[in-house]
């Protein structure tokens, strides 16, 4: 996976907070990808994963969603890339959802 791909949600499961710094994190207004629905990968890394330094978990941004920072790390909320699975799409449909991102952009 890399920025730009598109993925699926394939594990929903989501327990609803983080954890860092050994404290449980509930963020505001949290908006969570929806299973069997194509996303966007925003950004990718490490980095981005609250507490995926210490365990090298990659984590994904999507451009589809954006979320609250984290007050302490100035992360913001990220999703673990293994709940997710990359997807082609068919030209048309890449050049109309390119479209799309980009009115929502402007």
């Amino acid at each position: 996976m890399q920025i730009g791909d598109h993925v699926i949600l394939i594990d929903d499961n989501w327990r609803g907070y983080f954890i860092v710094n050994e404290q449980k994190w509930h963020p505001p207004d949290m908006k969570y990808p929806v299973k069997d629905v194509v996303y966007t990968i925003r950004d990718i890394g490490t980095h981005l994963s609250i507490g995926g330094e210490k365990y090298n978990i990659p984590a994904i941004l999507l451009e589809e969603i954006h979320n609250a920072k984290h007050p302490l790390s100035g992360q913001e909320v990220c999703f673990l890339a293994k709940r997710f699975r990359k997807v082609e799409l068919p030209p048309d449909l890449q050049r109309e959802l390119e479209e799309v991102l980009t009115l929502q952009n402007v």
